[in-house]
């Protein structure tokens, strides 16, 4: 199941790439080792070191009229479920996001 958290990033990413003018996003899903694993890669203006640097830590935004919460929220919950978030910028612009979630239990639905 993707988070509250999730949606809201995509949903960002996409209003991020309209402002820039810049409408390529790219939703993947795919089985990975051991699990499922999304990619959203986007072309907008990515982030800079200092933002990957922090962009993690509560309260840091580099939006007017961000909280600074929806990254850190959304890694504590996808650690909590022992995976990670990879945030990386693309070489030729933008961003990517990868999440390998694990698959579920036997017997879970």
């Amino acid at each position: 199941m993707i988070s509250q958290q999730d949606f809201e990033k995509a949903r960002n990413d996409l209003a991020a790439a309209r402002i820039n003018d810049k409408h390529a996003i790219e939703l993947t899903v795919h089985e990975a080792s051991g699990g499922t694993e999304i990619v959203v890669l986007d072309r907008g203006s990515g982030m800079s070191g200092k933002v990957l640097e922090q962009a993690l830590l509560p309260f840091y935004s580099s939006q007017a009229n961000g909280t600074g919460l929806g990254l850190t929220l959304s890694r504590e919950i996808i650690e909590a479920h022992g995976t990670r978030r990879l945030l990386a910028p693309r070489a030729d612009g933008g961003r990517s996001v990868s999440v390998r979630l694990p698959a579920a239990p036997t017997g879970v639905i």
